[in-house]
């Protein structure tokens, strides 16, 4: 029973934090991702031609 319970709290903290994090970068997760794929798909790109 504790350990499901300590589980649940650990979830709730995280789903916080998450939540802040977004709130206060202005979704600055999604935006790393974006820049992150624009990257890739330069590198594809560069190896095609190449």
């Amino acid at each position: 029973m504790s350990l499901e319970r300590d589980k649940g709290i650990v979830i709730l903290l995280a789903g916080n934090l998450k939540i802040r994090r977004m709130k206060g970068k202005g979704g600055g997760h999604s935006l790393r991702s974006a820049t992150k794929s624009s990257e890739a798909v330069r590198r594809k790109s560069g190896r095609d031609r190449g």
